[in-house]
């Protein structure tokens, strides 16, 4: 019998401290009532009076994507005589422990792989992509993105497109006239902020995403910022 049900919307790679901590379960119409999180699961194993005397998952990579934080939920469990078993996995009460054992820890280990494997595949293509010239998301001060057919006919076919960073006008003037006073000039983030203040039309400051973030002016920060990116990129 089901006697309660603990689960968490958060990734599986963070720290068992830090999981159940938000809400973001409730953005989701999810039909089955919530006992709460991995913390109170561990938390109410360890009392006397608990409902459960088992806990079953879909597999053990849901406890955990860490094989570090899945042995310890494991282990905390086990402290409280309560057995962990996994849908995937042979489900024994009794007998020869060390299969079970073998295959529980190649199940960690291969989640743990998946989730690594999965990040470097991702970086790598995000890698690829930027040193192909593409850009990924919105343009930084100074540039203006322009839109091209996406190379994939299949993603073109269904409207898909990708984009290429060019100079936008006076933004881009205002990175090399920024670059001037940094570099030959020698200002300092402050100064070289109020001189761009002096004329906002001709210097026109950064637009942040979200207007409550706009403070319409130059600051130190963002002057810092344009330097930052421009040196990456190596326009200055």
């Amino acid at each position: 019998m089901i006697v309660a049900v603990f689960y968490d919307v958060e990734s599986g790679r963070m720290e068992l401290d830090q999981r159940g901590q938000g809400e973001n379960y409730e953005r989701f119409d999810i039909p089955i009532a919530r006992d709460g999180g991995i913390s109170d699961l561990l938390a109410e194993a360890a009392r006397p009076g608990r409902r459960f005397d088992a806990v079953i998952c879909e597999s053990i990579s849901r406890v955990a994507r860490r094989t570090f934080e899945g042995i310890s939920v494991e282990r905390a469990l086990e402290r409280a005589d309560v057995p962990l078993f996994a849908a995937n996995e042979p489900i024994r009460v009794s007998g020869s422990r060390a299969q079970w054992v073998l295959q529980r820890r190649i199940n960690q280990s291969v989640a743990e792989y998946e989730v690594l494997n999965t990040l470097e595949q991702s970086w790598g293509g995000l890698c690829t992509h930027v040193r192909e010239g593409w850009n990924i998301g919105k343009p930084p001060y100074g540039y203006k993105a322009k839109t091209y057919r996406h190379p994939n006919p299949t993603k073109a076919a269904r409207g898909h497109t990708k984009s290429r960073l060019e100079p936008d006008g006076v933004r881009g003037e205002t990175v090399t006239q920024i670059a001037m006073w940094r570099y030959h000039d020698e200002l300092g983030y402050d100064t070289i902020a109020e001189r761009l203040n002096a004329d906002l039309v001709k210097y026109p400051p950064p637009e942040p995403p979200g207007k409550q973030r706009a403070r319409g002016a130059w600051v130190k920060t963002s002057v810092c910022e344009v330097l930052r990116f421009s040196a990456l990129q190596g326009t200055v």
